[in-house]
């Protein structure tokens, strides 16, 4: 890692562009070689003692700038040095704001352990050895049952099962026709937009909420407390409540 000597007071430059210009400057005199591994935003931030945003911006800086490559599980390395007949001085463009910006961005760094607005559990929470139960389950099915989309309504003992737990919080549902499952949250939300919401319709989410619906970088959960307030402010005003869990 190369020693960063960065102004807190940020009289000249702000710490984005500083860290900016340490990393541009160390891989321009090949200090940072090509295919070496940046620390992660994770790791930066709290070695400096910096925000992760700071950190995340800076690093999309020098992604744009062609000096850093990011890739799935392998982090942010520098890229490799393009040959000097064909090198052409580019002017840095601040990166498209777009949503496929932000989920590229907010998925990119496996080092920080919990994704704030993503729908992805702890490691600690996943059962591993249910995991593989599961796993070893699905090789005994059969292949044509494996292949077939099966009923557009989902996995009818699920469904059942579902029905189940419902009714012990006395929410009767009718498996057959009350219960559908989805292919992750974010279809069951969109399912949901669709069907009850037309143009013009106000709608009450959480700020910052789910980055894959709203795109936004940051995410929160309330409490059941909190929860059983805004189902009472629902109720009153006749509004339709709904939340999303990953299950």
């Amino acid at each position: 890692m190369i020693e960063l000597q960065l102004d807190c007071d940020r009289a000249q430059a702000t710490l984005v562009e500083q860290l900016v210009r340490a990393f541009s400057g160390a891989i321009e005199q090949q200090a940072l070689r090509a295919g070496a591994l940046l620390p992660s935003v994770h790791q930066l931030a709290q070695a400096e003692r910096l925000s992760t945003f700071t950190v995340t911006e800076a690093y999309g800086r020098l992604v744009s700038m062609g000096l850093v490559v990011v890739r799935r599980g392998s982090g942010y390395r520098v890229a490799a040095r393009a040959p000097a007949a064909h090198k052409r001085a580019v002017a840095w463009q601040p990166p498209s704001l777009t949503a496929t910006w932000l989920l590229s961005d907010v998925f990119a760094d496996h080092s920080v352990p919990i994704k704030a607005g993503c729908g992805w559990l702890p490691n600690e929470w996943v059962s591993e050895s249910g995991l593989h139960h599961a796993l070893r389950s699905i090789s005994r099915v059969p292949a044509a049952r494996m292949a077939d989309y099966g009923h557009p309504y989902g996995f009818a003992p699920l469904r059942e099962r579902i029905a189940e737990q419902l009714d012990r919080y006395s929410l009767p549902a009718d498996p057959a026709a009350n219960v559908l499952l989805t292919a992750g949250a974010t279809q069951a939300l969109d399912l949901i937009v669709r069907t009850l919401l037309r143009p013009g319709d106000t709608v009450l989410v959480e700020d910052p909420g789910y980055c894959n619906l709203l795109q936004n970088p940051t995410g929160a959960t309330f409490d059941m407390a909190v929860a059983f307030h805004l189902l009472q402010i629902a109720e009153c005003y006749g509004l339709w409540c709904g939340s999303w869990k990953t299950m």
